[in-house]
């Protein structure tokens, strides 16, 4: 099945265009962004803040290039009239992490929107996510947890 199509995937509610992107997140989906997002969007997440839809899409553009796979699974909402917060389940494989192994992270969103997405604030553990996957780091934050979780 093919999320993303040749038509335009904008629709009339700017959280079910946001919730259908993200369900396939990749290169092919990033020609929908600017359908998605204004132009003078604020996009954050604990890495990077950035300002504006073509340094968002470079910073896209550069995540997707070194993924495997990424896909989210929205596991609850709370929707506003302008505002929205998801908590979700992202799904991503990356060669360099445990041998491009699929992976798991918890996270949430919290957007502003009017007719698209001018603010995009992401929340996740940059250590579940990253560093607990790499070798060396991996296998120290992973004692560390142990032992905090023994003096708890």
């Amino acid at each position: 099945m093919q999320l993303h199509s040749n038509k335009k995937i904008l629709q009339k509610d700017p959280i079910l265009a946001f919730k259908k992107f993200y369900r396939q997140f990749d290169q092919q989906s990033l020609t929908f962004l600017g359908e998605i997002y204004s132009d003078d969007v604020t996009f954050s997440d604990p890495v990077h803040m950035i300002q504006g839809l073509d340094t968002l899409k470079q910073y896209f553009e550069s995540m997707c290039g070194n993924l495997t796979q990424c896909r989210f699974d929205f596991i609850d909402e709370i929707i506003g009239e302008n505002d929205a917060c998801f908590k979700w389940e992202m799904h991503y494989s990356h060669p360099s992490l445990k041998s491009n192994a699929p992976l798991k992270l918890m996270g949430a969103t919290f957007i502003k929107y009017s007719d698209k997405i001018d603010s995009h604030e992401d929340f996740y553990d940059m250590g579940a996510m990253l560093y607990e996957h790499l070798p060396l780091v991996g296998s120290a934050i992973r004692l560390i947890k142990c032992r905090i979780q023994k003096n708890s």
